[in-house]
């Protein structure tokens, strides 16, 4: 590609590190054997750039740059101003992914931070990605170096001469269009075209010498007579003269038609546009429009919507002559409609300058009226009199009654009116002066003992209460429904209302319980007669039967009736206060009926000794558990038995393990069987080790 990196060099000879073709450092203390692919390098890089040299990729100036995406029509060169160099009507190439290589013409170039550059392309348009290189063309109409006086034979075919080209000179618009406009073919003789310029914007007359000639008329005035249909000045002569005309207007203004109008300060530079709201009212582009409340008071007046961006005043109402004395009506708004504004400016004020101001005009009645009366609605809440009036006088109004339903919103009723019947002062005024509860809720279930809700808050009492009004004299006896009893009432009527408990006996018939059982083998009974304990003389009467209601848990008794476990290989009871399951076959289920606690012991099978000279077997392991807790549910058992014994000389064998499962066959406890007992050498591990046995020989 063309001047792919030449167009990347610094102009400052240290900033450059590399050449492009291939890359070659030429950094500072390069090796010498750089050199000569260094020179190459460049050479390859100027050799690419003079194969296309109608282009140059200037980047930023110096060194590499970053052209950045911005439109399909806009790119950035970042970090530099280099408007001067992409300056408009210059010619660009620009090379990217998408597009590929792509060419246009600049149409605008401004900087900020980047230098942005606007272009017209050819054909196609950019993506949004990295742009690869940016090329501008080598001519351009700025270019200093393009000679003036070039030979006109140079340029196109060579067809048109230099003195040709000069008759172009002050051209203002073009040949060929000027030349259409004009008259092919001049008829007369000479004589009678006047050879001199003729007065511009004049009638045309021939001169006493038959020359062409401009007269006094001009060419307006002339025009006044289009569509003027008979003799002028006989016209004229049926017309009032001027000065009636004006005498009889004197004074008189045309109205001015506005769409709108403002009720505050109006920002003309944006808020007149197409489809702004304007009290109230959606502005169409050409209405009309009076701002009468400009915080500056020299911007009032009357403006035109526009389409889009800052309105200007009517061109029929844009001098102070055309304002000063016209009455302005609009016609729509939620404040202005149909109202009347007078400019109440003088016409000797100067517009965008002086203050212009607008009154609202306010129509009002007035003269002698022919006849006139009043009558009451048949309510007979108003007596009338001197009623009608014919031309002068005064009709008198008496108020009889009024409803209460017509007072105010009519909330009120005529009873809740009747209520202020007297009152001799402001009622919020004594309102105020009182106490108040507000901070007290109320108790929706109100009841002995119930609480009175205060909000986190208290009640004071006024400095002026007397606390013996909250006192029950007569101490509570006489359920008085009047007052309140204090604290000190409540308790001397407590205190007088309880007796004094002497608890000395009991404490003797619990010593004396304690000591009968002890002297008596546990033999007492409850005398209810005198309630005192009494011990038994013998067993007479006593239930000696095994207890059916009650449950030892944790050594403690408790009644109701008791669920026992099925399935045990036996039960053991000979442990006073306990029921022992044993479970001593090879495997079974124990079923259990509801969930306690219980203690659970657990023992592996035993290992066998050694024959000969062999050592002993290990005890099987064991596992104890103190108030476990059991569900109700069926739980499976294995009884590890012993290591077998060997006849021979030989290791014993393991003692098998114990496990207690659960009805989900998860393992609750494993009790090891024991190690073997060894030969020559040391015994099996299990529950608990074997001995090892020895050599004879």
């Amino acid at each position: 590609m063309s001047g792919t990196y030449i167009g990347k060099y610094n102009t400052t000879a240290a900033s450059n590190s590399t050449t492009g073709t291939n890359s070659v450092s030429v950094a500072e203390g390069m090796l010498p054997s750089n050199i000569n692919n260094a020179f190459r390098d460049v050479m390859a890089d100027i050799r690419q750039w003079y194969n296309d040299g109608q282009w140059v990729e200037y980047g930023d100036g110096a060194g590499t740059y970053t052209a950045t995406y911005v439109s399909g029509t806009a790119f950035t060169v970042d970090g530099a101003d280099v408007t001067s160099i992409y300056h408009a009507n210059r010619r660009i190439k620009l090379v990217a992914s998408t597009p590929g290589t792509i060419y246009g013409t600049v149409s605008s170039t401004s900087f900020s931070t980047n230098t942005t550059v606007n272009v017209t392309w050819d054909s196609g348009s950019l993506s949004n990605e990295a742009i690869t290189s940016v090329y501008v063309g080598i001519i351009t109409s700025t270019n200093d170096s393009i000679p003036t006086g070039i030979s006109a034979a140079k340029i196109g075919g060579g067809n048109v001469s230099s003195t040709e080209f000069d008759y172009l000179n002050g051209v203002t618009s073009a040949v060929q269009t000027q030349l259409d406009a004009k008259q092919a073919t001049i008829t007369g003789s000479a004589t009678t075209i006047d050879t001199e310029s003729l007065t511009a914007s004049r009638a045309v007359v021939s001169n006493a010498s038959q020359k062409i000639a401009v007269s006094d008329i001009t060419k307006t005035e002339l025009e006044y007579l289009d569509g003027v249909s008979s003799n002028v000045q006989t016209q004229m002569d049926t017309k009032a003269t001027t000065t009636y005309v004006d005498n009889l207007v004197t004074g008189l203004k045309t109205r001015i038609l506005c769409e709108a109008a403002s009720t505050a300060d109006v920002t003309i530079a944006s808020a007149l546009e197409n489809g702004d709201t304007l009290d109230g009212v959606t502005l169409a582009t050409g209405d009309r429009v009076l701002l009468k409340d400009q915080s500056t008071g020299s911007q009032n007046g009357v403006y035109t919507v526009v389409a889009s961006g800052a309105a200007s005043r009517d061109t029929d109402f844009n001098t102070i002559s055309e304002l000063s004395g016209q009455m302005v009506i609009i016609n729509q708004g939620t404040s202005n409609d149909n109202t009347f504004w007078l400019c109440t400016t003088n016409n000797t004020a100067t517009l965008d300058s002086d203050s212009i101001s607008f009154t609202k005009v306010t129509p009002s009645n007035s003269g002698t009226v022919t006849s006139v009366g009043l009558g009451d609605a048949g309510s007979s809440e108003f007596t009338i009199a001197s009623t009608p009036v014919t031309s002068s006088g005064t009709i008198t109004i008496g108020v009889n009654s009024i409803g209460a339903a017509k007072i105010a919103d009519g909330t009120v009723s005529d009873a809740e009116y009747q209520r202020l019947d007297g009152v001799t002062s402001d009622i919020q005024t004594q309102l105020d002066a009182k106490g108040t509860l507000s901070n007290v809720s109320e108790d929706t279930t109100p009841q002995l003992g119930g609480d009175l809700g205060l909000n986190g808050n208290s009640i004071d009492f006024p400095t002026t209460a007397n606390i013996s009004d909250c006192l029950d004299e007569d101490d509570m006896a006489s359920d008085s429904a009047t007052k309140l009893a204090t604290q000190q009432s409540i308790k001397a009527y407590v205190d007088a209302s309880t007796s004094t408990y002497d608890d000395n006996k009991l404490q003797s018939n619990i010593a004396l319980l304690g000591f009968k059982c002890a002297v008596n083998g546990s033999l007492a009974k409850y005398n209810l007669q005198d309630q005192i304990i009494d011990e038994y003389e013998d067993a007479t009467g006593i239930d000696a039967s095994a207890s059916t209601n009650e449950l030892l848990s944790s050594g403690v008794y408790s009644g109701g009736a008791t669920s026992n476990p099925t399935g045990a290989t036996s039960t053991d009871t000979s442990v006073a206060g306990y029921r022992i399951e044993v479970l001593s076959a090879a495997s079974g289920s124990l079923v259990i009926p509801s969930s306690g606690n219980v203690d659970i012991l657990v023992v592996g099978g035993g290992g066998s000794g050694g024959c000969h000279y062999g050592g002993g077997g290990g005890a099987g392991g064991l596992i104890y558990k103190s108030g476990h807790a059991l569900t109700a549910q069926t739980y499976a058992w294995v009884t590890g038995a012993g290591g077998a014994g060997v006849a021979s000389e030989a290791v014993g064998n393991n003692g098998v393990d114990s496990t207690w499962t659960d009805a989900s066959a998860s393992v609750e406890f494993t009790a090891k069987g024991g190690g073997y007992g060894g030969k020559t050498s040391a015994g099996g591990a299990g529950g608990s080790a074997g001995g090892g046995g020895y050599d004879s020989g």
